[in-house]
């Protein structure tokens, strides 16, 4: 059993360091000099940056009533120092996260 314990914090403490290497960040240069910052729309997104590379939507709006939930997804681009991951809630840029390359 303790053999165990001792084996997960090895490799929890191993994989630590490349979990804080992310970081939240308000925006990013995009290749063609634009930016790309909180609070731009999806159009903005796509005229700065173009088409992600990847689409991922993490939650649908669903509408209840009077109450209608926003959508979530999470677009992938590819940048000098890392990938960027934008969170688009609704139709608006709400938080840039920076991966850096190992």
């Amino acid at each position: 059993m303790r053999t165990a314990i001792a084996g997960f914090f090895v490799l929890f403490l191993a994989a630590a360091p490349g979990m804080a290497g992310s970081w939240i960040t308000g925006s990013f240069r995009t290749a063609s000099g634009g930016l790309v910052q909180r609070g731009d729309t999806t159009v903005e997104v796509l005229l700065s940056a173009g088409e992600p590379l990847e689409r991922r939507t993490i939650s649908t709006g669903i509408a209840i009533g009077a109450i209608a939930g926003l959508t979530r997804e999470q677009w992938t681009y590819r940048g000098s120092d890392g990938i960027y991951i934008v969170t688009i809630v609704g139709n608006e840029v709400q938080q840039v996260q920076v991966v850096p390359y190992r």
